[in-house]
């Protein structure tokens, strides 16, 4: 899905898929939702961003990132 909507590949590991820059991450919680988070570049917390979505897609939407996704 995240191909299909022009995403660039993001590497899954356990129940996270990362953006490739490591700035962006999707996870996939119990209740099977997606949700997005947010790091500083070099920074290891993670924010939670956005509204949770069935769709990972649907997750990233109003990150604001635009270009940099």
């Amino acid at each position: 899905l995240l191909l299909a909507a022009d995403l660039p590949a993001f590497r899954p590991a356990r129940n996270r898929l990362t953006h490739p820059q490591g700035r962006v991450q999707l996870r996939f919680g119990r209740d099977g939702l997606w949700y997005a988070y947010e790091s500083d570049p070099g920074a290891d917390d993670w924010w939670p961003r956005g509204t949770p979505d069935l769709d990972p897609v649907g997750a990233l939407t109003g990150l604001g990132g635009g270009d940099e996704l």
